[in-house]
């Protein structure tokens, strides 16, 4: 790539739109705070920001957007400092507030940077409103916090066509919001068109083209039909002048080595599907992304690559405990960020005490078995016919301790073994699994699975 010099950067607009919602309060604000300095204090006196704080409503920082100088950019963090945010917190209202402001020139790089945790009132219509204006504006998504909400600004920057910025600690801030800089600060075509010309394309996307920077190349992708003649042309504004490229398509024949593209395309192609999806669950959407996955051979969420194990985690089908649980409020965000001081409460589980029956030691050349007394005696009785096939795991003279959780169903079929603890060899622990396997157990009158957890040790 050419390296790109002062006076080939379009002038730049930047657009912050930033969250003022009570969960923004605290760490998250102050990043903001420092992401906007970090990126006016950068930007030529020529270019120019503004900012629309929203919460409840939303707010313009001024009617035109000023001039990157010191001094507006005080005014700018003033004028955050002094806003207070609250009532639901309405994202797409506040991008088509941005999106329809008013330019002072036509031709400048016009970036709207949404500054959020992410936990907003949005549906897909963000996507779609994103996706069909990308040649008005670049949309970028800066998510700041500890728990953002990495569907809502990932599904952000994919319909952007460009990658999400994340900021977790206060650690992080600097280094990121630099990087952001150097990401977004280097525009050098805008207004962009893409033909086909000659030969039929298809299934094309993205559907409009944000700029083309220094950072982000111009990615498209798509299928074609027939022969493979024509151009694929190129067409934008660069600092004063028109710009058109036109790519001969034939000077590109199809290879098997690049094989690989079909699989970026359908890849692509889920992505924004499950983007979607995540917003809400659409029986068409997810009956493509299987297709997608079938046919291209890929990992979606609903398809997968089969693994079998013969372990199964819970075959005891235990009812687990439901406890209550306090939900404190993110890292680095102050109880206030809800409207109120939350008092933690401390949540104690109570148990019952059982009485604990003694277990059997049997011991068989040295190495020692314990034999839970809480199972059956048909159970007892059968563990202790099966040790004798054990003791040739021991035979090594290695010294071990280990303790099994295995679960029989209501036959006596040993359904899962789970190692609980091992002191020795694997090897020693692989050759008792593999005895214990075939064990069957007798039982009376069972009606559901049994587990319990069983002890070996040697020690010479």
């Amino acid at each position: 790539p050419k390296t790109i010099v002062e006076n080939q950067i379009l002038p730049r607009e930047y657009i912050f739109i930033v969250d003022i919602s009570g969960s923004m309060n605290g760490f998250p604000l102050d990043v903001s705070k420092k992401l906007l300095r970090n990126l006016i204090s950068n930007l030529r006196s020529f270019d120019r920001f503004n900012i629309l704080l929203f919460a409840g409503s939303s707010k313009f920082l001024a009617d035109e957007s000023w001039a990157a100088t010191p001094d507006n950019l005080n005014k700018a963090i003033n004028f955050i400092d002094n806003q207070r945010g609250g009532g639901s917190t309405q994202l797409l209202p506040a991008m088509k507030k941005a999106m329809s402001f008013k330019r002072c020139d036509e031709n400048l790089s016009r970036s709207l940077i949404i500054v959020t945790d992410g936990y907003v009132s949005a549906d897909q219509n963000v996507l779609d409103f994103v996706g069909k204006n990308l040649n008005q504006a670049n949309v970028f998504a800066f998510g700041i916090g500890s728990s953002v909400n990495r569907h809502l600004i990932d599904g952000l920057a994919n319909a952007g066509q460009s990658h999400p910025l994340i900021v977790l600690n206060q650690n992080a801030a600097a280094g990121n919001a630099e990087k952001f800089r150097k990401y977004i600060s280097t525009p050098v075509l805008s207004n962009i068109k893409v033909d086909f010309e000659g030969f039929d394309a298809y299934d094309v996307s993205p559907k409009s083209f944000p700029d083309l920077m220094g950072e982000r190349p111009i990615v498209i992708q798509g299928k074609y039909k027939g022969d493979l003649k024509g151009n694929i042309k190129i067409g934008g504004t660069t600092t004063g002048k028109d710009m058109n490229t036109k790519y001969q398509v034939t000077n590109y024949a199809p290879s098997r080595d690049n094989q690989a593209i079909r699989y970026l395309w359908a890849r692509e192609e889920i992505k924004v599907l499950d983007d979607y999806n995540r917003f809400k669950s659409d029986n068409s959407r997810i009956a493509k992304v299987t297709q997608l996955g079938l046919k291209y051979n890929l990992m979606t969420a609903y398809t997968s690559f089969i693994a079998i194990d013969r372990i199964i985690a819970n075959a005891a089908k235990q009812q687990n405990e439901v406890v209550k649980q306090v939900s404190p409020m993110p890292q680095n965000v102050p109880n206030s960020a809800i409207g109120f001081e939350m008092e933690l409460e401390e949540v104690v589980v109570a148990s019952k005490k059982k009485k604990v029956k003694k277990a059997e030691v049997v011991t068989i050349d040295n190495m020692k078995f314990t034999i839970p007394a809480e199972v059956t005696e048909s159970i007892q009785k059968q563990i202790k016919k099966h040790l004798n096939e054990l003791k040739w795991c021991g035979k090594s003279g290695e010294q071990f301790n280990l303790v099994f959780e295995i679960t029989i169903d209501k036959n006596g079929k040993v359904l899962s073994i789970k190692t609980l603890r091992n002191s020795g060899e694997k090897y020693q622990e692989v050759c008792l699994i593999e005895n214990i396997w075939n064990w069957s157990f007798e039982l009376d009158n069972q009606d559901d699975t049994i587990q319990f957890q069983l002890p070996i040790s040697l020690n010479k």
